[in-house]
């Protein structure tokens, strides 16, 4: 399958809670909406996916359309998981204690690949997921979130007040659609 983009946009997105950018990918005759976003006042970066999809697309889907690199700069990163609810949160960590802590609602899988000048991140889910002939496809929920020097209970309780105001944000919004 040829995915090659034939155009990118991108536009501010913002309400009284929250900010970001909604960028939107084209190839074909299909679009991949992200939404990267933050909550005032939260260190946190989520992000949002939607597939629209128009040609037929395989049916399952392992990965993320997620990836980054790595400064070469910083010379020792390590990948640690933890455990939580049969999924895993995944973080990288220097040999300074910086981590960037990564989670998805569907479980996380974090490779990091070391190519010569670059070292790269990439984001895949914990198990595939399938689908029917859809037209629109969510993709889960993804947070990224800077961490230093944190035990595995720090990571834990920060997790769940990340995920507590990610879901008082959305009732708010739900609320206020109504």
């Amino acid at each position: 399958m040829n995915y090659e983009i034939t155009d990118l946009e991108f536009s501010e997105y913002y309400d009284e809670k929250s900010f970001g950018i909604l960028q939107k990918l084209y190839w074909k005759q299909n679009q991949l909406r992200m939404l990267y976003y933050a909550l005032n006042n939260l260190p946190v970066i989520f992000i949002k996916g939607e597939l629209l999809i128009n040609n037929p697309l395989h049916k399952d889907i392992e990965f993320i359309p997620f990836c980054f690199n790595i400064n070469k700069e910083i010379k020792n990163i390590e990948k640690k998981e933890i455990d939580i609810n049969n999924k895993k949160l995944a973080y990288i960590q220097s040999n300074t204690g910086n981590a960037l802590l990564f989670y998805n609602e569907w479980g996380i899988n974090l490779n990091i690949i070391d190519k010569k000048e670059i070292r790269t991140v990439y984001m895949g889910m914990q198990k595939n997921n399938s689908y029917d002939c859809k037209s629109i496809i969510q993709l889960p929920q993804i947070y990224i979130c800077p961490i230093n020097n944190c035990n595995e209970n720090e990571i834990l309780t920060l997790h769940y007040k990340i995920i507590d105001a990610h879901k008082k944000y959305e009732k708010i919004m739900q609320e206020k659609k109504e």
